[in-house]
């Protein structure tokens, strides 16, 4: 039997969606770059060794007929008899000191050869000292003793043969491996010394001694190298007669092995994919392929994954071969080590290519040639390296990948792939790369990353000096202030230790030093921070100072990589690298010179509405603050500079891009001026003939458009400085720095009053009166302030600073939800800027008038006000004004329920401001999320909008939030009494700002909360009140919630036809507004009540329209309200399968958007259709009384309980519960059932 007088279709209402849009105050106007690994203890450092054709390779004997024994590395594939015989003579350690003793003898006056001698003296004796690494050790020192053989038997030669000043020309060559020498003898005292930092470091960080010794072997051989290129030509030419040159002794090179994979690798994805997926194609054909890019940039360790990619392995196994050619500065170097690597004896062959390619044919390889810029950048030997690239790429069965620095391909090789030069990492991948080093990561390695580019050396390097115990990235970001790149630097100068050093190996090429116009033009480049742009290199081209050619030098840069070419086709310099021409190669004067007089001409015209040269400064922005910072620091031009910089403030706020750098050191320098007493003349001054215009602050639309000075007593010093005091304030509260923005205001009235500059004045009052308007409690002084500024400005005669005045003191009104006065002064300032041809003023006055029509609930008419503001902002360049244009409308067009257009508007009102993030904008967001039933998301977005207005000290855009978000959290299971805080904090800050229609939306919440409550007296005595203030603000959006609101409140009491009046009420109200979704709601209501009434056909026909305009709107939830009604009507008359399906429904849309309180509702309803369902079986008496308990019927009410007592329903609840144990009781055998004295019993 089904129960006719079940509740469950009495729901506690949605709060309606539209209320309108408060202005909340004044509203007018990696991966890491090397083969190495960080110093830290739980990384495996992957060193390029020479055993594959690292630096060690490059060393080549001065008569090719001496034997080169091999030494022997565990497990690796060159280990021969011969390694071992090598290191036994090696250990000849008497023979190789009385080699030593010999020459220091003969040239015992020469104290570089005496240093030479003294270290290498000291490596022997203590190797038996070390502990740690020492089988390293022991190897490096033989080679330290193989190498002393060579120097010390060519000294021995030149001492014996020849003239001893010829030693001279070895000088440079033997401090070298002096200082790599002292390198290794301190990396050997400390495997074994007593110090505290010592013992830390073999305990903690093993690696990094590990790290040394490889660094230190790679220098030893570049230096020895060189060492022997200079001392054959100085044994060749030095000689009288043709004899031939005994030879000098060369260790062997190590046998090749594979260098390890990167451990730590992050943002290189893509590169390395595609040219894995190139060299792992199954065809039997080479591929060639070359990874480009700048210094640090993480070439090498590109090629490193590659190499151990199990692709790569499965395909070529062990024929990886990685060649490093840092030191091979010939062609014949390359080939030696590449025959090393394929163990190919050169021994009385003829021609090596041959060799090695019969080598290589057969089976495939892949050869790596890393650094491959130092044999090809050398003019005289590239033929040759280009002609021995092609003939190994030319070979079917092998592929080759090399790494070089620059953007330039060697000739003669037909690529496979042609990849951009490499570039920085995301930001993303930079923070993981640091944080796996140094296990930190705040704001400051933020900031750091950042600085640096995110350039994978400058990352590693970075995060290696974090890792450092009790170093924090607050003190390295400080540090970073003073010592820029000059901190970047791990251990001794390489190219993987130090970025300075990396830098200066670029710099240094061949083709660098062949065009000096390269150097001169990238010292110039490099003062701009976002690169130069096209329309810039056109007027370098014209006549840059000291730059012969601009297009070569581009050209020369781009080949090198030291600068890149962004998608916008303009010049970029990484920023370490730009850090480090800045510091140790500036511009002459002139250049710089030009340079400050190109951007101090672009900057001033700030003011220009052109929308081409608007284009050009937001593209500009960042050069332009850097070179009048330059200008403010270097220049003489004060005075230009300073007008400069004033109208560029003008464009900076009418962008909302750009910072308060430059205005803060105007000030700053023009008050040093005046410290010093400064007699700067008036004409190096010169004042503004058209004065800057002060955009709109705040959430006013206007703009300070200030009157020409007339008085002869002005200090034109003094008062440009209060002018840029002014800027400086209005740029402060652009950005919601409000209390700072009212010390600069204060400082710029006292300022221009000592000057007498009224016009200064009355605009300074007129700024802070509108930060008054953003304060509780400030009202009336706000319009006290507008009221004085006001006099000031009809003192002067300034119509357009009256004008401003007039909107200040509407948006008064307005706030005070005064709306017809607002709007009568509103237009009255749109007819003073009409006359003044002020389009910026006239866009300013339409968006007041669209907010005054919103709280007016004229939709429509604040929708065409916002448009045709935004039509004239467009026009005047003024981005911060669209994006409040923009936000109107969204705020117009969510309240006439287009809500994917009202979205549409505020991401594009977002995007205009970004990066400054509006609390406002995202207020609007998250009520549009609302409204599209995205509870979560409009949450993250309303409390971060909360944040900000509370960063601001905005404490009516707090109420404004709190009103929302109290409406977020009655949704949300156990939330009920945050939501009730936030309501009495919105209804508290509404009250003390005098806002009456704020406080009548939040009367409207609490309303609702009580009818949740089942506390229907509570709630009409707020629906009572809400009213009354809607009333008296003539807000038909707020009546039209209130009459909703009283409906539900009726239908609870059982006052039926009372409800229908309420809705019929509402819906009228919502009708003329065009809000679709109240019409909707209203419907939904509309039909319950019939159906209290017992009209279900009446009540079927109005949830049908309901249904197809929530369809219309998209609106989910409301959809489901609909499929609620429509089950209970079904349920009321026994239509039951019907009932069920719906309800079904009901509760998978509510699901859906999480409305807690309604699947509670939708449940209980459905309990009772299937409980009703199953009375209906004739055999239900038959089922086990403890089948019956667990039937799905008793399932939903449990369930319905629950999420009713979460979300403050606790009358719904409790009738739930009675109305359980009632089935429970009519379930049970008669004998069971006496045993329960009462439902309350048992409810309780």
């Amino acid at each position: 039997m089904m129960r006719k007088n079940m509740d469950w279709s009495i729901r506690a209402p949605r709060y309606h969606c539209g209320m309108p849009f408060q202005a909340t105050g004044c509203a007018a106007v990696v991966f890491y770059g090397k083969s190495g690994a960080p110093s830290k203890a739980s990384w495996v450092w992957s060193p390029p060794l020479p055993h594959n054709g690292s630096s060690t390779s490059s060393v080549q004997p001065l008569d090719s007929s001496v034997s080169t024994p091999t030494s022997s590395t565990e497990g690796g594939p060159g280990t021969s008899d011969g390694s071992n015989n090598w290191r036994a003579a090696l250990d000849g350690t008497s023979t190789a000191l009385a080699l030593l003793k010999e020459v220091a003898g003969m040239f015992s006056n020469v104290p570089y050869i005496q240093a030479v001698a003294g270290v290498i003296t000291r490596i022997i004796e203590i190797v038996d000292q070390v502990k740690s690494n020492k089988g390293r050790c022991v190897e490096l020192v033989d080679k330290v003793k193989a190498y002393a053989r060579i120097v010390f038997k060519a000294l021995q030669r030149i001492g014996t043969s020849l003239e001893h000043s010829l030693v001279e020309e070895l000088k440079e060559d033997l401090s070298d491996i002096a200082r790599v020498l002292e390198s290794i003898l301190g990396i050997l005292q400390a495997t074994f010394a007593s110090t505290k930092s010592a013992r830390f470091t073999r305990l903690l960080k093993p690696d990094d001694i590990l790290r040394g010794i490889e660094e230190q072997d790679r220098r030893l051989d570049t230096c020895i190298t060189a060492f022997q290129l200079k001392a054959s030509i100085v044994l060749r030419t030095g000689t009288s007669l043709g004899a031939p040159l005994p030879p000098l002794d060369q260790p062997a090179r190590r046998a090749h092995r594979l260098h390890l994979k990167p451990q730590i690798m992050h943002g290189r994805n893509e590169e390395v994919n595609a040219i894995v997926g190139a060299l792992s194609q199954q065809a039997d054909t080479g591929v060639s392929i070359a990874v480009l890019g700048p210094g640090g940039i993480g070439k090498t360790s590109i090629a490193l994954v590659v190499m151990h990619d199990d692709r790569i392995c499965s395909k070529y196994r062990d024929n990886r071969i990685f060649i490093s050619c840092e030191a091979a500065t010939s062609t014949d170097l390359v080939i030696s080590d590449l025959a090393l690597a394929l163990r190919v004896s050169l021994e009385g062959v003829r021609e090596p290519m041959h060799a090695i390619s019969a080598q290589l044919r057969k089976a495939p390889h892949l050869i790596i040639l890393d650094n491959f810029e130092t044999p090809w950048d050398l003019p005289n030997v590239r033929p040759d390296v280009e002609n021995m690239l092609a003939d190994i790429t030319g070979i079917e069965t092998t592929s080759v990948l090399i790494t070089a620095r620059g953007s330039q391909y060697p000739a003669g090789v037909k690529w496979t792939r042609l990849l951009p030069p490499v570039g920085p990492v995301d930001l993303d991948s930079a923070m993981t790369i640091f944080r796996e080093i140094s296990g930190k990561m705040d704001e400051h390695a933020v900031k750091l990353l950042k600085a640096v580019d995110c350039v994978p050396l400058a990352i590693t390097l970075l995060a290696n000096l974090a890792a450092v115990d009790g170093e924090t990235t607050e003190a390295l970001w400080r540090r970073w202030g003073g010592e820029s790149t000059g901190m970047l630097e791990d251990g001794p100068e390489s190219r993987l230790g130090s970025l300075e050093y990396s830098v200066r190996l670029s710099l240094s090429s061949p083709r660098m030093r062949r065009n000096p116009d390269a150097l001169a033009f990238l010292r110039v480049l490099s003062l701009l921070p976002d690169g130069m742009y096209p329309s810039t290199v056109v007027a370098c081209e014209k006549v840059l100072p000291g730059v012969g050619n601009v297009n070569r030098a581009i050209s020369t840069l781009l080949q090198n990589a030291l600068v890149v070419m962004d998608p916008h086709n303009s010049l970029r310099v990484l920023s370490p690298i730009r850090l480090f021409i800045r510091a140790r190669y500036p511009p002459t004067p002139d250049a710089r010179s030009f340079l400050q007089d190109y951007y101090i001409s672009l900057a001033s015209q700030g003011s220009v509405s052109d929308p081409d040269i608007r284009a050009q400064l937001t593209q500009e922005v960042g050069n332009i603050e850097a070179m009048l910072v330059d200008a403010l620091h270097f220049g003489a031009r004060i005075g230009q500079v300073i007008e400069a910089t004033l109208n560029f403030a003008h464009y900076t706020y009418t962008s909302g891009v750009g910072s308060t750098n430059v205005i803060a050191l105007a000030a700053e320098t023009l008050g040093a001026l005046q410290s010093k007493n400064s007699s700067t003349e008036t004409s190096i001054l010169p004042l503004l003939a058209s004065p800057i215009a002060h955009a709109q602050l705040g959430r006013f639309r206007f703009r300070w458009a200030k009157a020409p000075f007339k008085s002869l007593n002005i200090d034109p010093l003094k008062t440009l400085r209060a002018d840029c005091f002014g800027c400086w304030g209005q740029l402060l509260s652009r950005q919601h720095q409000f209390q700072q923005a009212e010390e600069k205001y204060t400082s710029a009235i006292q300022l221009h009053a000592q000057c007498g500059d009224v016009s200064g004045q009355a605009y300074d009052l007129h700024n802070l009166a509108c930060l008054y308007m953003r304060q509780l409690g400030a009202l009336e002084k706000a319009k006290a302030t507008f009221v004085e500024a006001m006099a000031l400005h009809e003192q002067i005669n300034d119509q357009a600073g009256k004008a401003h005045d007039l909107m200040g003191i509407g948006q008064f009104h307005l706030q005070r939800s005064e709306s017809k006065l607002a709007k009568a002064i509103f237009l009255e300032a749109l007819s003073v800027y009409g006359i003044l041809k002020d389009d910026s003023g006239r866009a300013s006055a339409l968006d007041n008038l669209g907010h005054v029509s919103l709280a007016q609930s004229q939709f429509g008419d604040s929708e065409a006000y916002h448009t045709e503001a935004l039509s004239l902002h467009r026009t005047s360049g003024n981005v911060v004004g669209q994006a409040g244009s923009l936000a109107g409308l969204a705020s117009a067009l969510l309240l006439r329920s287009r809500f994917s257009e009202a979205r549409v508007m505020i991401d594009k009102a977002i995007a205009l401001r970004s990066p400054i993030c509006d609390a406002g904008h995202l207020h609007i967001l998250g009520r549009i999320l609302i409204a599209q039933s995205k509870n979560e998301d409009a949450l993250r977005f309303l409390n971060r909008a909360d944040e900000l207005h509370a960063e601001a000290g905005d404490q009516l855009g707090r109420a404004e939030d709190a009103h929302y978000l109290a409406r977020i959290y009655l949704q949300q299971p156990g939330s009920s009494s945050e939501a009730e805080r936030m309501a009495k904090t919105s209804l508290r800050c509404y009250k003390e700002a005098g806002n009456t229609l704020g406080q009548g939306n939040a009367c409207s919440t609490l309303a609702q909360m009580d009818i949740r409550r089942n506390d229907n007296s509570g709630a009409v005595q707020w629906l009572n009140r809400a009213l009354q203030l809607h009333h008296k603000t003539n807000c038909l959006v707020g009546q039209a919630t209130d009459h909703y609101l009283m409906g539900c409140v009726q239908i609870r009491m059982a006052r039926f036809r009372d409800a229908l009046a309420s809705f019929n009420q509402a819906l009228d109200l919502h009708s003329t507004m065009g809000d679709r979704r109240g019409e909707a709601n209203d419907k939904n209501r509309i039909a319950e009540a019939l159906f209290r009434l017992g009209d279900t056909n009446a009540a079927m026909i109005a949830v049908g329209e309901a249904l197809a305009m929530h369809i219309q709107i998209n609106d989910i939830c409301g959809q489901g309200d609909d499929f609620y009604v429509q089950g209970c009507i079904h349920l009321e008359r026994s239509q039951l399968p019907e009932s069920e399906k719906m309800l079904r429904q009901a509760h998978k849309l509510h699901t859906e958007v999480g409305m807690a309180f309604h699947q509670g509702l939708d449940l209980a309803s459905l309990s009772s259709a299937l409980m009703e369902q199953f009375f209906l079986d004739p055999l239900w008496d038959q089922v086990p009384v403890e089948v019956r308990e667990d039937i799905e019927a008793l399932k939903c009410l449990d369930q319905a309980i629950t999420l009713l007592e979460s979300t403050s329903g606790a009358g719904d609840a409790f009738r739930c519960k009675v109305y359980r144990e009632e089935m429970r009781q009519r379930m049970r055998p008669p004998e069971i059932a006496s045993d329960f004295d009462s439902d309350e019993e048992v409810i309780n």
